[in-house]
Formats: structure tokens, C-alpha cells, sequence
């Protein structure tokens, strides 16, 4: 969700493209939380594991779809493709911290499985915030541009 947000103006220069397309990639993510979480307390009242299954896979696909559109084709539009399927399914685990907890824990340790279940998605954004930088560097912008 926030890995492109410290370094954008990095990223937009990359691939040419303005910076709030590339800050776009976060509002994919609040968009589709608002949207899809009427849809995530239906699916995961049906089942958790087929629920948890289904968004597994699509997270993992949405993930291959940004890793090919950055290796193979460079384009950065195919990439929030990537990031729109990863965002329409993380609602899916973000709000599934309760009933996880309500179903595999006992009633003594259901509020600490409750608060790191709904910690994880705000400690990951604050990992993609601090780790995102180390990744780009001014060298990453001058071998982008001589096509290495």
C-alpha cells in the first residue's frame, strides 16, 4: 500500500508519469476498503478458510502482475492493475481480525489475538513507509534512464 509514497516523485520520474498517479496507488487501497467491506463481512460470515484461500491467491497473483509489469514491460499503469487486485482483497484479512480471533481462541486470549490481527495492516504500511526508500537510490534513476 505505502511502498511508493516516500520515494514518488523518485518513481514518477521513473516511469513518467505524474505524482499523483503514482500516489493513486493509496487511494486504490482506501477506495476499495470503504467498497468491498460490506462484501468482506458476507464472505467471511460463509467461511473463513475458503475466504482467506481466495484472497491469498489473488494477493499473491496481484503481487506477480506488479512484479511483471516493472520487469518485463515497464509500464506503470499495468502495475496498478497489480495493486488494485492486492487492494480489493486486503480488506478481506484486515477485517478478519475478530472473527479469527472468535473462532480459533479461547475467550482469555481473544483480545491480544483481536489487537494483532488489526495491528498487522498499520505496522505493515509503517514498514513499507521506512523500508521504501532503501530500495531507490539516484543510481536506480540513472541506470533506468540509459535502459539498463
Amino acid at each position: 500500500m505505502m511502498n511508493f509514497s516516500p520515494v514518488s516523485k523518485t518513481v514518477a520520474e521513473i516511469y513518467m508519469v505524474d505524482d499523483i498517479v503514482v500516489n493513486a496507488c493509496v487511494l486504490i487501497f482506501l477506495i476499495s476498503f470503504i467498497v468491498m467491506n460490506f462484501v468482506t463481512v458476507q464472505a467471511l460470515e460463509y467461511s473463513v478458510a475458503k475466504t482467506f484461500k481466495l484472497c491469498a491467491f489473488m494477493i499473491i497473483l496481484g503481487a506477480w502482475v506488479r512484479y511483471g509489469a516493472i520487469m518485463m514491460t515497464d509500464n506503470f499503469y499495468l502495475l496498478m492493475v497489480g495493486q488494485g487486485l492486492i487492494a480489493i482483497f486486503q480488506p478481506f484479512l484486515g477485517n478478519a481480525a475478530s472473527k479469527v480471533a472468535t473462532s480459533w481462541f479461547a475467550d482469555d486470549e481473544r483480545a491480544i489475538a483481536t489487537t494483532i490481527g488489526s495491528l498487522s495492516i498499520p505496522l505493515g504500511c509503517i514498514m513499507g513507509m521506512v523500508t521504501g526508500p532503501f530500495f531507490v537510490s539516484d543510481r536506480d534513476k540513472v541506470h533506468h534512464a540509459e535502459g539498463k
